[in-house]
């Protein structure tokens, strides 16, 4: 009797690795283990490959996401001025949609109608993946071991997969880290462990102090709200991965763009995260000054509110849902005006920006060129009668008078 099959979202760690061998050994199915190459610090495409078909794949496909990643979800986020919360820019809420099309993608091209992934049942990647499988393939079904009774009652701990791997000779180095970390392209994150009690300090393990001495300017250029180019002494970059890749260089040489936050998961649990997010501060910060320049208060005020909003809905995993792209659109709409440059000084544990060169400063030029409001039909006299009718809602409930 031939096997199901099904494409797992494997990264070659511990938890995914037992996962692995579990479904192929204790379930008897065939797994095809997918791999995503999202820009993470220590990947190794050999090594995943070695370790997925020891733990019983019979198949591995490992696809380089990095471009896509950074053009078609981190751009759109930008140019969307998402972020989450208390300053999350949400680097792996992006990352995980794009994992799930790759492993759709993949689940298709091998005849597979089963999606499996290693997310607990407490977090929010559970949530990111499996939206993303229902919105992309809706006939798949979803095989989510951290909710399955009898993979629960086998594995209650770390502990008792690190002893299944020994059982089992799965070569898996199990890290002795205070946290576990989460990382890509976009940044890196740290959670639980020593993190989990608010009390514990992230200074000195994870904030550190830069050790250059030295500031350095470096330019950023958009076009219609896209980061299309970085300048740094005097070299041009325009490849999108590669802007990402060297400010992470810069973020990790001057250790900036580094957040300690505590944050509400979708479950309703509060979680803390140390997050590594140079290079999304610089293109976030970039955007949002640049857009304060050339769009009109009301316009600018409602994409900072929308900000919030799509960075919830990213957060949540509703990045396929026909709301979160609809929103997408305004943004490209909007931004279509949105062209210049941004000059920022790079200093030790800090960036500033200190210059902006927008190509569409239309209103900001009228008031500077004529050294006046005359262009724009505005009369100082008007604002005494404004300003009466404009506080008559605040003096309705002063009794005193």
């Amino acid at each position: 009797m031939k096997k199901e099959s099904v494409v797992l979202a494997y990264s070659g760690g511990l938890d995914t690795s037992i996962i692995l061998h579990w479904l192929v050994y204790q379930k008897n199915l065939d797994v095809v283990a997918f791999t995503a190459d999202i820009g993470q610090c220590m990947f190794d495409s050999t090594l995943v490959k070695k370790r997925a078909y020891l733990c019983g794949a019979s198949k591995v496909v490992v696809k380089d996401l990095k471009e896509e990643l950074v053009k078609d979800f981190a751009f759109k986020a930008i140019n969307a001025d998402a972020v989450y919360e208390d300053g999350y820019l949400l680097g792996t809420s992006i990352a995980r949609p794009l994992i799930a099309k790759g492993q759709v993608q993949a689940a298709k091209e091998h005849g597979c109608n089963i999606l499996a992934h290693g997310a607990t049942g407490k977090g929010n990647d559970q949530i990111r993946f499996e939206f993303a499988y229902k919105s992309l393939y809706p006939k798949a079904n979803i095989l989510s071991p951290w909710k399955d009774a009898e993979f629960l009652k086998q594995f209650k701990s770390r502990e008792d997969m690190i002893k299944y791997a020994d059982m089992n000779k799965i070569d898996i180095s199990s890290s002795s880290r205070e946290y576990s970390i989460d990382d890509n392209i976009l940044h890196i994150s740290h959670e639980g462990g020593m993190l989990e009690d608010v009390n514990n300090s992230s200074y000195p393990i994870l904030i550190k102090e830069s050790e250059q001495n030295e500031c350095l300017e470096i330019i950023v250029e958009f076009e219609k709200g896209i980061p299309t180019s970085l300048n740094i002494q005097g070299k041009k970059i325009s490849d999108p991965v590669r802007m990402f890749q060297e400010l992470n260089k810069l973020a990790e040489l001057y250790k900036f763009g580094i957040v300690d936050i505590v944050e509400n998961r979708y479950v309703g649990i509060k979680s803390r995260g140390v997050y590594y997010q140079g290079a999304m501060e610089i293109f976030y910060r970039s955007h949002v000054t640049l857009e304060a320049t050339i769009l009109d208060k009301k316009t600018f005020h409602k994409k900072l509110e929308l900000g919030r909003e799509i960075g919830k809905l990213i957060y949540e995993g509703r990045w396929y849902s026909n709301y979160l792209q609809n929103l997408f659109l305004f943004c490209e709409k909007v931004n279509d005006i949105l062209d210049g440059q941004v000059k920022i000084l790079i200093r030790p544990n800090a960036f500033n920006v200190i210059a902006r060169r927008p190509k569409n400063i239309i209103l900001y030029n009228k008031i500077r060129s004529t050294g006046s409001f005359s262009m724009l039909n505005f009369n100082p006299e008007d604002a005494k009668g404004f300003i009466n009718i404009a506080h008559i809602e605040d003096t309705w409930n002063n009794s005193s008078e």
